[in-house]
């Protein structure tokens, strides 16, 4: 699949952020990054293998709930970037795997939109703790199904060059707002069905009149970063 991705060989990023325009890790590069990283999870296989040992040594392995996944993507040189903490797919999409006999069919796949906020409130129904107070989070045990999810990442000193951001992801399109100083510097929106690897941002496609309405869009992104509970989207 990575040998398809077109996003690894793109030239023309005139549409994108200055930080981006100026990064240029090949995929060569990259897969050797990649490969020792590969290497580093052998151990993380090792030590879920062991735990699974155990659960089953105990008794447990029917009445517990694994749930497998990170807290950030990464980029191997789509784009020519690196690293996490981007707003493209790769950066934001993470893997997520539940194991619980008798709750999950073996081998099943959901394609509902997921947050890791819908952690917790699954581990809550499925402790039958009760829900004590809102949550953001939906819990993967209902049939609630998200419209979008809020993406966001605070300006780390130690990364300065990329500017604090927030997105409104949904299945079928990408809004993106940079801010600094309180202001909105640069906006991205990606047609993700006619362009799923992010190759045009459409705000700057040159053709006005396909544009997205814009101030739609930033009071959509403004309630869901300031939504709690069962008011988000």
């Amino acid at each position: 699949r990575r040998a398809r991705n077109p996003s690894l060989r793109e030239r023309n990023k005139r549409d994108k952020p200055r930080w981006v325009r100026h990064a240029h890790l090949s995929p060569r590069e990259a897969a050797a990054i990649r490969r020792s990283q590969l290497r580093m999870l052998q151990s993380v296989d090792d030590l879920v293998a062991r735990l699974l040992r155990i659960l089953g040594d105990i008794g447990e392995r029917r009445d517990t709930l694994a749930v497998y996944t990170s807290d950030n993507g990464y980029l191997w040189a789509e784009h020519g970037l690196e690293d996490k903490g981007h707003v493209y797919k790769p950066s934001i999409q993470v893997p997520l795997f539940a194991r619980w006999p008798g709750h999950f069919k073996r081998g099943s796949v959901d394609r509902r939109l997921v947050s890791l906020v819908d952690i917790a409130p699954t581990i809550v129904q499925a402790a039958r703790l009760g829900r004590r107070r809102a949550m953001d989070g939906r819990s993967l045990l209902s049939s609630s199904a998200r419209t979008n999810l809020l993406v966001e990442y605070f300006r780390d000193p130690d990364r300065n060059h990329i500017p604090s951001w927030s997105s409104l992801l949904t299945k079928s399109s990408q809004y993106v707002e940079y801010r600094a100083g309180g202001r909105v510097t640069f906006r991205e929106y990606y047609d993700l069905e006619r362009d799923p690897w992010q190759l045009q941002n459409v705000f700057r496609d040159g053709r006005r009149n396909n544009n997205p309405d814009a101030r739609a869009l930033h009071r959509a992104l403004r309630r869901a970063r300031g939504c709690r509970g069962r008011s988000c989207p």
